[in-house]
This record gives C-alpha cells, sequence and structure tokens, in this order.
C-alpha cells in the first residue's frame, strides 16, 4: 500500500470497472437499436415488382396499408417506366390482379389473394404473341 493508504491495483481495477460498465451500457442501447430496426422492417413488408417485358426488378419497403395500384405507381416510377393503359398486373404464378387494385397489401394477403408481395407488370407484347393471351 502507498503511504496515503490507496491501493494502485485496486483504483485501476475500479477504472476498468466503470469503463466495462459503459461499454456494456453502450452495447446494451446498440443492442436495443437493432432490435427497434428489425421491428420496423418487419411492420412494413418488402415488395417484388418484375417488369416482365424489360425483365427489370425492384423491390422496397412500403405500409401495409399500401393499395396494390399505389405500390405499382411506385414501383413503376422506380423502374422508370410509366403505367400504360394495356399494362396489366399479375402475381408471380400469374394471377390476374387488375380487379384488386384497390386493396391494401394487407388485404390481398389476409384475403389470400396472393401468397407472396411479389407481382409481374405485364405489357403487351406486340407482333405474334398477342393470341396467347
Amino acid at each position: 500500500m502507498h503511504s496515503n493508504g490507496e491501493n494502485p491495483d485496486l483504483e485501476k481495477a475500479e477504472v476498468d470497472l466503470d469503463k466495462a460498465l459503459k461499454d456494456l451500457e453502450k452495447a446494451e442501447h446498440e443492442i436495443e437499436d437493432a432490435k427497434q430496426e428489425i421491428e420496423e422492417a418487419k411492420k412494413e413488408p418488402l415488395v417484388e415488382f418484375e417488369d416482365v417485358n424489360s425483365l427489370e426488378t425492384v423491390t422496397f419497403h412500403t405500409s401495409w396499408e399500401t393499395t396494390l395500384a399505389a405500390a405499382w405507381d411506385k414501383a413503376a416510377h422506380k423502374l422508370k417506366e410509366p403505367r400504360k393503359p394495356d399494362d396489366r398486373l399479375q402475381s408471380a404464378s400469374g394471377h390476374d390482379l387488375m380487379p384488386y387494385l384497390s386493396l391494401t397489401l394487407r388485404e390481398l394477403i389476409d384475403k389470400k389473394i396472393v401468397k407472396a408481395l411479389s407481382f409481374q407488370i405485364v405489357g403487351p407484347t406486340g407482333g405474334a404473341y398477342d393470341h396467347f393471351w
């Protein structure tokens, strides 16, 4: 012991403990932030739109309350392809979704209209293929 009655090892241990507690507190905050980010991501579904004619695909998060029409508009903007009057929207399995454009993404899932939020934009192909549609 020092003449003043203090133990340098004890002081160092207290400083180390204090630093470790601050590091732990910081790590706990980072964990909470990560948990909140995960919860936010769970709240907003990821949707996918494929433009069948251009073979380009976009994905983005949007609210469950977004209508299919609004999500399609956002996808068209991201694809830099304005919606054309003859364009059709279908599920990845080919189910026609045009009658459901006013439904929200939540309703599409809840009513089992789609199993996944993966959509295809199909435009007129022109030429001989018109006879197959």
